[in-house]
């Protein structure tokens, strides 16, 4: 499968405060760069990128095939790239295994040997599931719902296990999907699942959070409504991480986007979310230049057109 990006980001921000990395020195990143393996296509020099694989699912979902990606993009444009590790999406999407599939201490040992292996000599961050409040990413569990209490002692597990082995990664709390329920869709808020899950992670014998993933989206018939919703998504979810006494660990906005429509007047929606990209970009600069705010690493734009549904 192709991943092909539509929109590729020519906006050079500067991280204050020293927080970036040799690579990944700016703001903006992607979630999934442009690959036709083996050849990796135009991507942001400097800039972050946020790929997804797979223990547990097709060929081309799991490590091995993306090592000519990831060294193109660390070797060829300096980029910092941070893995999100799934399970599987075969027959569903299982984001973290229940026990019955997998063990936790033998999906990180498998983590560890099938993933950080081939792509650890240009990675060091990797996301530990997706949006566990979605019912779609919960295939496998009790009512398709990845419980707080649950993904905490997964997280944990696999946290120790990764850390045994390369004491200097980042092993990343995974995204919630923010807002509040919706029937069918999101079977918990973002943030109460969030909150209780770092509670719970806390509350475990040796129990640490490296860092976290946010999704933050700019929903909005304007760019302004568009950027002062993205600001409240990450705002809120900051604040709550801040509550926890996590004030210090690294925080990535792993996807972010406004939808664009595919009907209408095409031009004037286009132009729309562009001036929203600028613009939240700027907005993120500018808090991450206030004193005392906890900043904001880096920024993935979140675009994916192989799929009916995905199109806007």
């Amino acid at each position: 499968m192709k991943r092909r990006l539509a929109v590729y980001l020519l906006i050079f921000v500067l991280i204050p405060g020293g927080v970036a990395r040799a690579a990944g020195e700016k703001l903006y990143g992607v979630h999934w760069w442009d690959y036709d393996r083996p050849t990796a296509g135009t991507g942001p020099d400097g800039g972050w990128d946020i790929e997804t694989v797979l223990t547990n699912s097709d060929p081309w979902q799991q490590g091995w095939w993306f090592d000519a990606l990831y060294q193109q993009v660390k070797q060829t444009h300096n980029a910092e790239i941070l893995t999100r590790v799934d399970y599987t999406w075969n027959n569903g999407h299982t984001s973290v295994p229940t026990s019955n599939m997998m063990s936790a201490t033998d999906w990180g040992n498998k983590i560890v040997s099938d993933i950080i292996g081939p792509l650890g000599p240009y990675a060091q961050g990797w996301i530990i599931g997706n949006e566990p409040n979605i019912v779609g990413e919960g295939d496998g569990w009790a009512s398709n719902q990845i419980t707080p209490a649950g993904y905490a002692q997964i997280y944990n597990t696999v946290r120790q296990v990764i850390k045994a082995q390369r004491p200097q990664d980042e092993v990343l709390f995974a995204p919630v999907s923010p807002g509040g329920v919706i029937t069918g869709v999101r079977w918990k808020d973002g943030n109460q699942w969030l909150a209780e899950a770092i509670d719970a992670t806390l509350a475990l014998p040796g129990g640490a959070i490296d860092g976290f993933a946010i999704h933050a989206y700019g929903g909005g018939a304007t760019a302004a409504q568009s950027v002062s919703n993205f600001h409240s998504d990450y705002v809120s979810q900051v604040n709550l991480i801040d509550s926890k006494s996590l004030n210090k660990v690294p925080v990535y906005i792993t996807e972010w986007n406004r939808s664009t429509p595919t009907t209408g007047n095409l031009a004037a929606d286009e132009q729309v979310s562009a001036d929203f990209l600028r613009q939240s970009l700027a907005d993120v600069d500018v808090w991450n230049r206030t004193p005392g705010n906890h900043n904001i690493v880096s920024l993935g734009w979140f675009i994916y057109n192989n799929a009916p549904g995905w199109e806007n």
